[in-house]
């Protein structure tokens, strides 16, 4: 097979390959958006049904444990739930220190987490997001920079004839 067709296919294949990167970041971007939405959501709705022992529950106790949140707005979101009836109540979760807590009335604000729980979730999605732009520009420039290198080859050995350019060891 002659070398310029090789060059082609090799030049097609990066494309096809590009391609698939830009559309598979666009796609893990565009997912990572709706999965912090559906987070959000499911924050809110979990309140509202909240109760010591199910499984909802204890999902939402982890989530608060450790993204060191309270609340989906802010740990006031809590006191319109079922689960408060109205009194001015956080679950044990919120607590900055769960020995020194004082989650119940009267209710200590410093000994709770304050950042509502949304907030925290759009932290790390914009992170997420920031992270997956670096790859998918770190993958492009490498393989810009690989197409780069192949088509100076190319012209190298086309100006010295078609003999090999690279020495051999």
């Amino acid at each position: 097979m002659p070398y310029r067709f090789r060059r082609k296919k090799f030049a097609v294949a990066i494309a096809v390959i590009l391609f698939i990167q830009v559309l598979c970041g666009i796609c893990v971007l565009f997912f990572t958006n709706t999965l912090g939405e559906t987070l959000k959501s499911g924050v809110k709705e979990s309140m509202e049904t909240y109760d010591i022992g199910n499984r909802i529950s204890v999902e939402l106790n982890t989530l608060q444990s450790k993204f060191r949140c309270c609340g989906s707005t802010t740990y006031k979101s809590w006191f319109d739930t079922y689960w408060a009836e109205g009194k001015a109540e956080v679950p044990e979760s919120c607590c900055v220190n769960l020995k020194q807590c004082h989650n119940r009335v009267p209710l200590m604000v410093e000994d709770i987490f304050q950042q509502g729980c949304n907030e925290r979730i759009t932290n790390v999605m914009g992170t997420m997001n920031v992270f997956v732009i670096f790859c998918i520009v770190s993958a492009l420039v490498y393989q810009v920079l690989g197409i780069y290198l192949v088509i100076m080859v190319a012209l190298r050995k086309k100006e010295v004839g078609g003999e090999s350019v690279l020495p051999v060891l």
